[in-house]
């Protein structure tokens, strides 16, 4: 899965922030007026059973019954802390490096603290544990991720120094965030000496913290440390709906979030016929005859498996399985019962080094041939043999294959094979620039091909001068928007630029997030078909990807702009200039809306369907898209003829019959922040290095 890579910072636009906003907006408060505090808030501490009778109200373990962890928890997940209020501070946390917080800051010393307090869940480890596979809670993390034991006693972990400046430090967000968080404690078992322990343990952290911050920050907070008292039978019967893992090991608002990823990719990219005979799917789809299918799924008599480099089948081994084919059709004729005989082949991209340099575009050609053979066979001795091609993902490496077969057997355009795919077989694909280089020779090669070998139905496509194509632009990279619903797609800013693509697919509005996509008025551009009145365009300014810019503010517009769109009967993409940030928060906020999701369904949903670009949403985005969460819910409660936002919340949770039903709504996975991005920043594990997250030192 490719990264997109974000266009370099502008120095001068830094320097003018640091020095007009940032150093302003982040002053110290008078010290004779402390700043109101944010987040969760205790009426009275006192209603709560103390651990200890210690002199100090600071240094105090309280504890909770289940209701009254309950009742807390979601008093905390319904709160819409703006982002002003945590930012910078969860971009530097309280170590940051000089040169990242004099760019979130405009401080080297760092940003102040936010009057702020959070919510971190700690699971009890018991002896020998090695994961927590039971009575577990939503949102739960081990001690262990937070604290140790130094020569001093318990202290939170030390973060790396982050050399570069760094916007999308996931894997520090559940250490930044406890130190700004009310902890609270619980073990299967209830109050158990272990769990007084581990409380104690958050308790010296807290206290150790408080008296650095005494000396560098105005008006710091004391964090409290609670234990739930009760065990955890009691929380599965008094707050069900907070169990993430029940305590017979039984998932309950569990969510693997690797694992979702792929069941999202199996399914958006399952089978499905692209030609008479011929498929594209996944690994899982390629079922050989003859073997049990319990599923009912289709069976292949032959899978070609795409990857991306290697050798091409050698003549010898297709020969033999002619040979073997023929054979076994015999023996059927002859009224035999002879074992079914499948094929399995493995078909590359890219040859390995020191291959001829045409060798791959004629082995790709001369493989066309011989899977339309057998395919649709013209000889009446032998029988049509149902093929399947497919890569790991279904959409990428396989995508050559499958477009070079439609040029083939059905006499189409690479245009034309482009839009049949996109359009009438309603699947989406990605091209790579070297795959739409491999793809242009092999085009021009087709129509050689087709008089040397003529596929059995000779159906050639007529071809329509008068249609734009869309290839000729010179924004053109193989790639395509990505189609998040049928009326959605998301895309960068070549996507934009490019007209005739528009056209071709349908497109006609364009939602542009932070990018001047309309200062070129050439032919054939955006601004140029804006112009004519061909598309509508929403111009999102003085919104970079800096990690300091808020989306919040536009959300509202831009959802009810995308929605009036669809109701219309329009189209609508949505780009930024990657199509990996900006414009990916605004659509997972708009899905979130329009299906009724949750933050973490819709997340994995435009994920899953951004294809082989990894949608990478900076922590603030992040955090601005779970206060939209919030917002929704509420709007959700209120009377549709008052809300403010005049959407009907869940309006396409029942148009798309082929998406998977089970999701949780608006408000059915209430996460904490440490949960939320430590959720991401395990699923970005595969792709992205350590340092690209942010890590903990280990002491």
């Amino acid at each position: 899965m490719a990264i997109g890579v974000l266009a370099p910072l502008r120095l001068e636009r830094q320097n003018s922030r640091i020095s007009t906003l940032k150093a302003a907006c982040h002053a110290p408060p008078s010290p004779r007026t402390p700043e109101p505090e944010f987040g969760l808030h205790h009426s009275n501490l006192n209603e709560y059973v103390e651990l200890s009778s210690d002199n100090s109200t600071q240094n105090r373990v309280r504890l909770l019954r289940a209701d009254q962890f309950a009742e807390m928890y979601d008093s905390y997940v319904a709160l819409d802390v703006p982002q002003h209020i945590m930012f910078p501070y969860l971009h530097c946390g309280t170590n940051g490096s000089p040169r990242q917080n004099l760019f979130f800051s405009g401080l080297p010393a760092g940003p102040p603290l936010p009057r702020y307090r959070g919510l971190t869940i700690v699971r009890v480890d018991k002896e020998g544990e090695a994961s927590l596979s039971n009575s577990l809670l939503l949102s739960s993390v081990r001690a262990s991720d937070l604290i140790y034991k130094s020569l001093e006693g318990y202290r939170f972990h030390v973060p790396e120094p982050v050399v570069n400046i760094n916007m999308r430090l996931y894997g520090l967000q559940c250490l930044y965030y406890a130190m700004v968080s009310d902890i609270v404690v619980y073990s299967p078992d209830g109050l158990t000496a272990e769990a007084c322990a581990t409380a104690q343990a958050f308790q010296e952290a807290h206290a150790d913290l408080f008296q650095e911050r005494v000396v560098r920050h105005q008006h710091p907070l004391f964090y409290n440390v609670f234990i739930i008292s009760d065990k955890f039978s009691e929380l599965e019967r008094v707050c069900p709906h907070l169990i993430a893992i029940q305590s017979d090991g039984a998932p309950h608002r569990h969510i693997s979030l690797p694992q979702r990823e792929v069941a999202e990719i199996e399914h958006f990219s399952r089978a499905s016929p692209i030609a008479p005979n011929v498929w594209l799917g996944t690994p899982r789809d390629f079922v050989p005859d003859g073997t049990a299918n319990p599923d009912n799924k289709p069976t292949f008599g032959m899978g070609i498996e795409v990857v991306d480099a290697g050798g091409l089948p050698p003549a010898s081994f297709l020969e033999l399985v002619d040979t073997t084919f023929a054979r076994y059709d015999a023996q059927v004729r002859r009224g035999e019962q002879p074992k079914i005989q499948t094929a399995h082949l493995e078909c590359p991209i890219s040859l390995l080094p020191g291959s001829e340099p045409d060798a791959l575009c004629e082995g790709l050609l001369n493989l066309c041939v011989w899977v339309h053979r057998h395919a649709q066979p013209v000889d009446p001795e032998r029988d049509a043999r149902r093929v399947i091609f497919y890569c790991h993902d279904g959409y990428s490496e396989s995508s050559v294959l499958a477009l070079s077969y439609l040029m083939y057997t059905m006499g189409l355009t690479l245009d034309q094979a482009y839009m049949h795919v996109q359009l009438d077989l309603h699947r989406s694909f990605f091209v790579s620039p070297s795959d739409w280089q491999l793809l242009q020779q092999l085009a021009q090669r087709m129509p050689v091909l087709r008089e040397a070998h003529p596929p059995a139905q000779v159906t050639v496509a007529p071809i329509d001068e008068t249609r734009p194509l869309f290839m000729d632009d010179f924004h053109f990279d193989g790639s395509m928007p990505s189609r998040i619903l049928p009326f959605l797609y998301l895309g960068s800013l070549r996507h934009a630029m490019n007209s005739r693509l528009h056209q071709r697919l349908g497109i006609t509005h364009v939602v542009s997030v932070g990018e001047n996509c309309l200062a070129d008025t050439s032919p054939h551009t955006l601004a140029a078909a804006r112009q004519s009145g061909i598309v509508d365009v929403l111009e999102i300014k003085n919104l970079a990807d800096d990690g300091i810019d808020s989306l919040r503010p536009v959300l509202d517009d831009v959802v009810q702009y995308i929605e009036r769109a669809r109701l219309a009967g329009g189209r609508v993409l949505v780009h930024c200039r990657v199509g990996v940030s900006r414009s990916a928060s605004t659509v997972i906020a708009y899905v979130m809306a329009h299906m009724d999701w949750s933050l973490m369904e819709a997340y994995l949903y435009v994920r899953s369907r951004r294809l082989n670009v990894l949608i990478q949403p900076h922590i603030l985005f992040l955090w601005e898209l779970r206060g939209w969460e919030v917002y929704l819910v509420h709007l959700k409660q209120q009377d549709p003829e008052t809300r403010t936002l005049p959407l009907a919340i869940g309006a396409g949770s029942n148009l798309y019959p082929t998406l998977p039903t089970k999701r949780h709504a608006l408000g059915e996975m209430p996460l904490t922040w440490s949960s939320l991005a430590r959720e991401i920043a395990m699923l970005n594990a595969r792709y992205l290095s350590s340092d690209a997250q942010g890590q903990v030192a280990t002491m």
